[in-house]
């Protein structure tokens, strides 16, 4: 399948989880509300961590929509040179790590794969490790990154209590 395609897929699957987590996220608000109202302080604050890292992952997937819009303009560009300009390196690094903490967006393994030939397996490792020089995003990451460690507590908690 053409990478051209395959951005398209993504951005399409991005609208509907954005509606999804949208919807999520608004319900959330509405229970917290609520919660407080009733005077479940502490039950609302766990909620609002979960509102946390919804809104984080909402703004992530907003910043993966513009990139993979980016990619689509520049996309003439990318097929006719092997270079990869800064403005373009960072489009496509920061989906290539995408790729890595987002399972909901299958695609974007095959244009991790897609790139990494076009770029070299090193650029796309580099991308996945955010080793130095790397142009992935920094708010992707952090939103990503606030995503997933918001479920480390729960994994120490499950791992430590059973030993």
């Amino acid at each position: 399948m053409c990478c051209k395609n395959l951005v398209r897929r993504v951005q399409c699957r991005l609208k509907f989880l954005k509606i999804k987590r949208d919807s999520i996220v608004m319900q959330l608000r509405d229970e917290i509300a609520q919660l407080i109202q009733h005077g479940h302080d502490d039950i609302a604050f766990s909620r609002v961590e979960k509102l946390f890292q919804d809104q984080s992952l909402l703004a992530a997937y907003d910043l993966l929509q513009h990139y993979c819009e980016f990619i689509i303009i520049h996309f003439p560009y990318i097929r006719k040179h092997k270079d990869c300009p800064n403005d373009i390196n960072e489009a496509v690094s920061t989906l290539i790590f995408a790729a890595s903490w987002c399972g909901d967006l299958p695609e974007l393994q095959k244009i991790r794969k897609l790139f990494g030939e076009r770029y070299g397996h090193k650029f796309a490792k580099a991308a996945v490790e955010l080793c130095p020089g790397t142009l992935v995003n920094s708010q992707v990451m952090c939103n990503f990154l606030m995503f997933e460690l918001a479920f480390y507590p729960i994994y120490l908690y499950k791992h430590t209590s059973t030993s």
